[in-house]
């Protein structure tokens, strides 16, 4: 009989822990404010998307996708007919990262974009993109 409750226990806390580390995971993400992320961005545009191109960082240890956006309208920032955004995670040749907290885009998409000048480190890439 106690080896039936001492095998009852360990189940039970194996099943907490799995519960727990899912729940935690999920508080990753959170919602921020519109007007937080307009106060945040160097740039607000509509746009469509029109290309997208994934590549290696200059230590070859993430990929990420630059996504040439078609600007419609500009609310906060210059005027620019073109931008590129910047998202973690992409397909370069046959090898692929997966980053599941990160805007996903398809050409033809359309949006309103905010968007800060922080780039990841990618010296050898255009200068010209926005994340």
């Amino acid at each position: 009989m106690a080896k039936y409750t001492f095998i009852r226990y360990i189940i039970t806390l194996l099943l907490f822990l799995a519960i727990s580390n899912i729940s935690v995971s999920q508080e990753m993400m959170y919602e921020v404010k519109l007007s937080d992320q307009v106060e945040r961005s160097n740039q607000i545009v509509e746009g469509k998307v029109i290309s997208k191109q994934s590549f290696w960082d200059d230590s070859h240890e993430n990929i990420y996708t630059a996504h040439t956006i078609e600007v419609y309208k500009v609310f906060k920032g210059q005027p620019t007919a073109t931008i590129e955004v910047i998202t973690k995670g992409g397909i370069v040749d046959l090898e692929a990262q997966v980053v599941s907290s990160s805007l996903k885009l398809r050409n033809g998409d359309i949006g309103v974009f905010t968007l800060s000048d922080k780039l990841p480190n990618m010296s050898s890439q255009s200068h010209n993109r926005a994340v």
